[in-house]
């Protein structure tokens, strides 16, 4: 997975990827402005034959003002993604071939019981559960719309 953070135009996502290919990424993450929703496909079209394809629609809901699953705890879902991987090592897979998994090294503050990687290897949660339990404090000051952060953002934007 590759994440351009909306910064290209099609032909520049088309390009770069093309180079990148080789590499064999699943997918690239918005790659276009989160509104231009041709561009995402024309994108996707000419990504295909190469084997990427193309995420997108992370920043949609906040237009339309829809819950989505990233938006009601999305960075938890980061931290319990990593919780899962112990699981399919072992109860499905036994194995770490082929296994990856992204590691966001921030954010870690406002979790309880961060993720913690030693040696480029996930250390399995000494408590009991999936450790994805956030600092109330962190909760109230960016839960949106009326955390702190959000406030600050929205009166920035005139809302």
């Amino acid at each position: 997975m590759m994440d351009a953070n909306q910064r290209w135009d099609v032909p520049e996502a088309v390009e770069w990827m093309s180079k990148l290919a080789e590499f064999k990424p699943l997918w690239i993450e918005e790659p276009t402005s989160p509104d231009d929703i041709l561009g995402h496909a024309t994108t996707s079209e000419a990504l295909a034959p190469l084997g990427i394809g193309v995420a997108t629609g992370e920043q949609q809901p906040a237009f339309i003002s829809v819950p989505v699953c990233p938006h009601a705890g999305g960075v938890g879902l980061c931290e319990l993604v990593q919780h899962l991987i112990i699981f399919d090592f072992i109860s499905v897979s036994a194995s770490l071939t082929n296994r990856m998994c992204e590691y966001v090294d921030h954010l870690h503050e406002h979790f309880k019981y961060p993720v913690i990687i030693k040696n480029a290897s996930y250390m399995p949660p000494k408590e009991a559960g999936y450790s994805t339990e956030m600092k109330e404090e962190s909760v109230k000051k960016h839960q949106y719309p009326d955390g702190e952060v959000w406030k600050k953002l929205l009166a920035a934007q005139g809302n």
